[in-house]
């Protein structure tokens, strides 16, 4: 049976009620030989706290690109550009998506700005994104194979042969303390500056998340709402989600193409992970960067709780 944490479970589970299915098994044991009693054991699951719990959903959403330097997150002003949509779908789904930034205090800015997320409608995905990478590879992988700037060719692979409704291409690129990128370019200027030695909970890099391409496959969307996708989207805009993500027992917008139970809009669970990662200290080592990142998410929740 699986268990649903939905905003409701979340105020449970910060009250220190039951935070897992626990359930009692009985294993009986074969009798000696001639004996006719027999030894019954009951044994039961222990139950798991709201930072493992939390600690769970951390590790199944996130996907960063550089196991040195860990998650990344939008750090210029949000800009949304809808294509191939009657304007006022596109219209519709660029506000949606501004609110969920809004969220998160980013900037959003005006009518003519440089978009850094495109979302793109297609009647095949499939054979939109495999186009676009065959003629404008360039895109998609800008800094050349440098680390921590995209996910590698597998996943490339993975996102030209998608059959999901919804596919998508991050970008990324590792600075310095001082914000300078710190991969090869036309204009390198002055070398990176570390402030300081690396530590065992922190070091002198950091990624940020440069931009996002979405394709959309409008003939795979099934039952899904207008809102509910540009909630999806904003999701996976805002934060680097594994596309192979299973999040079964968690209320979440992510949910939404999985055949799993998935809310309206974004919910208790998504605007706490978008609220913890938007205030992380991303200079912390990743194994720090987790156990901060689900700390954060258990005091939003608790936030959440506390306002209703």
């Amino acid at each position: 049976m699986g268990l649903v944490i939905s905003g409701h479970y979340a105020r449970a589970i910060l009250l220190a009620l039951a935070a897992s299915v626990a359930s009692a098994q009985e294993t009986p044991a074969p009798p000696p030989t001639g004996v006719e009693d027999s030894i019954t054991i009951t044994g039961e699951r222990a139950q798991r706290s709201p930072l493992k719990i939390s600690l769970d959903f951390v590790r199944e959403v996130g996907d960063p690109v550089n196991g040195d330097f860990g998650y990344a997150r939008l750090e210029e002003q949000f800009c949304v550009r809808v294509h191939n949509a009657a304007a006022g779908v596109a219209e519709f789904i660029q506000n949606r998506m501004t609110q969920t930034a809004a969220l998160v205090d980013l900037q959003v800015q005006g009518e003519n700005c440089k978009p850094n997320i495109d979302v793109m409608l297609s009647t095949d995905a499939k054979l939109t994104a495999s186009q676009m990478v065959e003629k404008q590879r360039r895109f998609f992988k800008p800094f050349g194979n440098a680390e921590g700037t995209t996910q590698d060719s597998h996943a490339l692979y993975d996102f030209t042969h998608s059959e999901q409704p919804v596919r998508w291409w991050q970008i990324t690129v590792p600075v310095d303390r001082m914000g300078n990128p710190v991969v090869p370019s036309a204009n390198p200027g002055e070398p990176p500056y570390v402030a300081g030695a690396n530590s065992n909970i922190s070091n002198g890099m950091r990624d940020v998340l440069l931009g996002t391409l979405i394709i959309i496959d409008i003939n795979k969307l099934g039952d899904a709402s207008w809102d509910q996708l540009a909630d999806y989207m904003a999701m996976v805009a805002l934060v680097q989600v594994d596309p192979k993500t299973q999040l079964v027992g968690f209320e979440t917008i992510l949910n939404l193409f999985s055949g799993n139970t998935s809310p309206t809009a974004l919910s208790t669970w998504d605007k706490a992970y978008l609220k913890a990662l938007y205030s992380l200290n991303l200079y912390m080592l990743p194994k720090v960067q987790k156990g901060q990142l689900a700390n954060r998410i258990v005091r939003e929740l608790g936030q959440s709780a506390a306002a209703n």
